[in-house]
């Protein structure tokens, strides 16, 4: 069976430094995470691609990248701050810095537990017999970008693949003034307002979510014609379900549970199953391997209503689910010491 050895990897820490922060008998960190990439990987190399002045101390890693901070983004008239363009120098800079074949683009506070996302990766690449001649392989993903109702984004937090193309996908234009203020005009605004299902937040001001800047422009420079003008429109079916097939033959989606993925700001952020995602994707891939098109949600009525009670009870009762997961959580831990 074909293997990806360690020493072909390398693991590119992208974000600000976390410091020791105690969540009940656990630290965590920065430090903690590239100890544990030591442990499950040592002969991968890591890069740490972060800001100067930063707080360096116990950060065990091959190179340290302290980037000129470009600064957030101001989103609208109450100053929300974006750190979108922050996340394209880090990852940039840090992917530019890799000599290995293979890399893996992580934040500074996301961590992997095993190495099933490298079998998980070429479990997909058999699957693959065809595929975009934008990228020499399929890069693995998390699935948050392919979700309902928001095209033409892509998950940011995790990517692995050949480093020549994380570096062809991170290559990309900041988002300008111009972008960060196309909702003030009241007209556009509103159509945002509208959205029954908005994927960024509700008084952003942005053209596109940052999940979206990063695919549209990826697109853009490699040639694909974009058809959405902004975050506030929907594609129609027939438009979206092309967008999907695309996507496919450039990128596999896995969830966090099969990448083994987890991460410090968001502890809980599945919202599909694996056996979901990965069903769609291979409907998806199937339709551009044999040029067919697909309905813009393939998934049974059942399935997608089970999906957006969940979404209900996430957006509307937070600090409860919140609470159910930690209850979840210690439960296993307890279960797990038994």
């Amino acid at each position: 069976m074909q293997t990806i050895q360690n020493k072909n990897i390398t693991f590119v820490l992208q974000g600000p430094i976390l410091i020791d922060e105690k969540d009940g008998d656990n630290l965590r960190s920065t430090s903690h995470i590239c100890k544990k990439i030591r442990t499950l990987f040592p002969e991968s190399k890591i890069i740490v691609s972060t800001w100067q002045n930063s707080d360096l101390s116990n950060i065990d890693c091959d190179v340290i990248l302290e980037n000129e901070d470009p600064g957030p983004v101001l989103q609208n008239s109450q100053d929300i701050c974006n750190n979108v363009n922050r996340m394209i120098v880090s990852s940039l800079q840090g992917i530019r810095a890799v000599d290995t074949e293979y890399a893996v683009k992580m934040r500074t506070d996301s961590y992997v537990n095993s190495d099933a996302f490298i079998r998980l990766y070429i479990k997909y690449l058999a699957q693959v017999k065809r595929h975009s001649s934008i990228v020499s392989k399929p890069i693995l993903t998390h699935y948050y970008g392919a979700k309902v109702n928001a095209g033409y984004a892509l998950c940011d937090w995790f990517h692995f693949g050949k480093t020549s193309d994380l570096l062809n996908l991170w290559d990309i234009p900041y988002v300008t003034r111009e972008q960060a203020t196309y909702f003030d005009d009241a007209t556009k605004q509103k159509l945002t307002l509208c959205r029954p299902f908005p994927h960024n937040n509700i008084n952003s001001t942005f053209q596109y979510s940052n999940e979206q800047h990063l695919y549209t422009s990826f697109l853009k420079k490699n040639g694909f014609n974009v058809l959405l003008p902004d975050c506030g429109q929907h594609l129609t079916n027939c438009l979206y379900s092309e967008m999907l097939i695309e996507q496919s033959s450039m990128f596999v989606f896995s969830s966090a549970k099969m990448l083994d993925l987890y991460n410090y700001k968001y502890p809980y952020f599945e919202k599909y199953s694996h056996n979901d995602m990965e069903r769609y994707w291979q409907i998806c891939y199937n339709a551009y391997m044999t040029e067919k098109t697909i309905h813009a949600w393939s998934m049974p009525i059942v399935l997608r209503l089970k999906y957006r009670i969940i979404f209900y009870i996430r957006d509307k009762f937070p600090k409860l689910v919140s609470l159910l997961v930690k209850s979840r959580h210690l439960l296993a831990g307890f279960l797990s010491k038994r």
